[in-house]
């Protein structure tokens, strides 16, 4: 979606599953993994982990439901 941006640190880039959904404005950046059918909102940073089936939202991003 707009302006989404994936990073890397260190060399280190984030695994996205399968079925995950990226709304506006959302930032992943990182040696991290996205599980399979998670939803990051919009505005998101994702900097950790997030376990499959889940919803996440915030600065940093949090997991509202799995």
């Amino acid at each position: 979606n707009h302006l989404v941006t994936v990073g890397e640190v260190n060399g280190k880039r984030p695994i996205i599953g399968n079925n995950v959904s990226i709304y506006t404005g959302a930032i992943i950046i990182g040696g991290i993994s996205i599980g399979d059918n998670v939803k990051i909102g919009a505005g998101s940073v994702v900097t950790k982990n997030i376990p499959a089936n889940s919803t996440v939202v915030g600065n940093p991003a949090r997991i509202i439901t799995k």
